[in-house]
Protein backbone atom coordinates (compact mmCIF):
# COMPACT_ATOMS: atom_id res chain seq x y z
CA UNK A 1 0.00 0.00 0.00
CA UNK A 2 3.02 2.26 0.07
CA UNK A 3 2.09 3.24 -3.71
CA UNK A 4 -0.76 5.45 -1.67
CA UNK A 5 1.57 7.48 -0.04
CA UNK A 6 3.74 8.60 -2.91
CA UNK A 7 2.97 11.56 -4.85
CA UNK A 8 4.42 10.69 -7.95
CA UNK A 9 2.26 7.87 -8.19
CA UNK A 10 -0.57 10.37 -7.51
CA UNK A 11 0.75 12.69 -10.35
CA UNK A 12 0.77 9.92 -12.80
CA UNK A 13 -2.53 9.04 -12.16
CA UNK A 14 -3.99 12.39 -12.25
CA UNK A 15 -2.30 13.11 -15.33
CA UNK A 16 -3.78 9.72 -17.44
CA UNK A 17 -6.84 9.93 -15.83
CA UNK A 18 -6.90 13.81 -16.86
CA UNK A 19 -5.49 12.66 -20.51
CA UNK A 20 -7.93 10.24 -20.68
CA UNK A 21 -10.80 12.39 -20.63
CA UNK A 22 -10.64 13.36 -24.42
CA UNK A 23 -12.74 10.55 -25.85
CA UNK A 24 -15.19 10.85 -22.96
CA UNK A 25 -15.25 14.96 -23.69
CA UNK A 26 -15.51 13.86 -27.68
CA UNK A 27 -18.75 11.71 -27.00
CA UNK A 28 -20.31 14.49 -25.02
CA UNK A 29 -20.20 17.39 -27.49
CA UNK A 30 -21.48 14.85 -30.51
CA UNK A 31 -24.05 14.23 -28.10
CA UNK A 32 -25.08 18.14 -27.77
CA UNK A 33 -25.48 18.04 -31.58
CA UNK A 34 -28.58 15.84 -30.81
CA UNK A 35 -30.00 12.66 -31.24
CA UNK A 36 -29.66 12.74 -34.84
CA UNK A 37 -25.85 13.66 -34.82
CA UNK A 38 -25.84 10.55 -32.40
CA UNK A 39 -27.07 7.97 -34.47
CA UNK A 40 -25.98 8.97 -37.57
CA UNK A 41 -21.88 9.07 -36.28
CA UNK A 42 -22.71 5.94 -34.49
CA UNK A 43 -24.64 3.52 -36.25
CA UNK A 44 -23.86 0.81 -34.48
CA UNK A 45 -25.99 2.07 -31.65
CA UNK A 46 -29.57 1.34 -32.42
CA UNK A 47 -32.57 3.90 -31.22
CA UNK A 48 -33.63 1.30 -28.64
CA UNK A 49 -30.37 1.05 -27.05
CA UNK A 50 -30.06 5.37 -27.35
CA UNK A 51 -33.44 5.49 -25.71
CA UNK A 52 -32.43 3.02 -22.75
CA UNK A 53 -29.50 5.09 -22.14
CA UNK A 54 -32.03 8.01 -21.75
CA UNK A 55 -34.35 6.08 -19.37
CA UNK A 56 -31.38 5.32 -17.53
CA UNK A 57 -30.10 9.13 -17.03
CA UNK A 58 -33.51 9.74 -16.06
CA UNK A 59 -33.67 6.79 -13.85
CA UNK A 60 -29.98 7.60 -12.11
CA UNK A 61 -28.96 10.77 -12.69
CA UNK A 62 -25.31 12.31 -14.27
CA UNK A 63 -23.71 10.43 -11.24
CA UNK A 64 -23.56 7.53 -13.49
CA UNK A 65 -21.13 9.11 -15.91
CA UNK A 66 -18.75 7.55 -13.25
CA UNK A 67 -19.17 4.22 -14.95
CA UNK A 68 -18.21 5.54 -18.01
CA UNK A 69 -14.87 3.88 -18.11
CA UNK A 70 -16.25 0.63 -19.25
CA UNK A 71 -16.25 -0.34 -23.33
CA UNK A 72 -19.47 0.94 -25.41
CA UNK A 73 -21.58 1.70 -21.89
CA UNK A 74 -19.19 5.01 -21.56
CA UNK A 75 -19.73 5.95 -25.17
CA UNK A 76 -23.58 5.59 -24.53
CA UNK A 77 -23.44 7.42 -21.24
CA UNK A 78 -21.29 10.19 -22.67
CA UNK A 79 -23.10 10.29 -25.29
CA UNK A 80 -26.78 10.59 -23.97
CA UNK A 81 -25.19 12.94 -20.98
CA UNK A 82 -24.16 15.18 -24.12
CA UNK A 83 -27.96 15.00 -25.39
CA UNK A 84 -30.07 15.66 -22.43
CA UNK A 85 -27.72 18.73 -21.24
CA UNK A 86 -25.54 17.81 -18.55
CA UNK A 87 -23.39 20.35 -17.38
CA UNK A 88 -19.86 20.01 -18.66
CA UNK A 89 -18.88 20.69 -14.58
CA UNK A 90 -20.95 17.94 -13.43
CA UNK A 91 -20.17 16.03 -16.83
CA UNK A 92 -16.13 16.51 -16.20
CA UNK A 93 -16.76 15.88 -12.42
CA UNK A 94 -18.32 12.29 -12.70
CA UNK A 95 -16.16 11.17 -15.42
CA UNK A 96 -12.65 12.55 -13.88
CA UNK A 97 -13.50 10.70 -10.81
CA UNK A 98 -14.38 7.79 -12.56
CA UNK A 99 -11.11 7.52 -14.23
CA UNK A 100 -9.22 7.91 -11.29
CA UNK A 101 -10.93 5.31 -9.42
CA UNK A 102 -10.23 3.07 -12.43
CA UNK A 103 -6.49 4.09 -13.04
CA UNK A 104 -5.89 3.40 -8.89
CA UNK A 105 -7.34 -0.17 -9.11
CA UNK A 106 -5.35 -1.09 -12.33
CA UNK A 107 -2.32 0.34 -10.58
CA UNK A 108 -2.83 -1.46 -7.24
CA UNK A 109 -3.55 -4.95 -9.29
CA UNK A 110 -0.70 -4.62 -11.67
CA UNK A 111 1.50 -3.83 -8.36
CA UNK A 112 0.15 -6.66 -6.58
CA UNK A 113 0.95 -9.33 -9.82
CA UNK A 114 4.34 -7.59 -9.51
CA UNK A 115 4.67 -8.98 -6.16
CA UNK A 116 3.18 -11.89 -6.73
CA UNK A 117 5.36 -13.61 -9.55
CA UNK A 118 8.34 -11.24 -9.18
CA UNK A 119 8.72 -10.29 -4.99
CA UNK A 120 7.86 -6.62 -5.46
CA UNK A 121 7.98 -3.25 -8.00
CA UNK A 122 11.25 -2.19 -6.93
CA UNK A 123 12.68 -4.43 -9.34
CA UNK A 124 11.70 -2.55 -12.34
CA UNK A 125 10.77 0.88 -10.89
CA UNK A 126 14.04 1.54 -8.71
Amino acid sequence: MSLLLDSEIWLLVLVVSSLGMVAPATYYYVGRRGTDAVLARFPQISKEQWDRAHEFYQEYGSWSLFFSSIPMAGILLCTAAGALGVGIMTFAWWVLLGRIVRNWLILLLFDQTLQLFFGGADRFFS
